[in-house]
C-alpha cells in the first residue's frame, strides 16, 4: 500500500485555507497469469506508447 500526502491541495476550510490531501493506493499484482492473459499483456506491451517514467 502506498500512502502519500499532497500539501495544501485539499478542500477549502471555513476560513478559506486549503487542507492536505491524503492519497492511499493499493496496487494488486496477480501471482499467476493464464496463457491468454500473458499473451494479451505481451501484445499490449508491443503496441503501447505509454512511458510511465516519462513524467518523472
Amino acid at each position: 500500500m502506498i500512502n502519500s500526502v499532497l500539501l495544501m491541495v485539499g478542500y477549502l476550510s471555513v476560513n478559506g485555507e486549503r487542507g492536505d490531501l491524503l492519497i492511499v493506493a493499493k496496487i494488486m499484482i496477480p501471482k499467476r497469469l493464464s496463457d491468454k492473459e500473458k499473451e494479451l499483456f505481451l501484445k499490449f506491451k508491443e503496441i503501447s506508447t505509454y512511458n510511465p517514467r516519462g513524467m518523472i
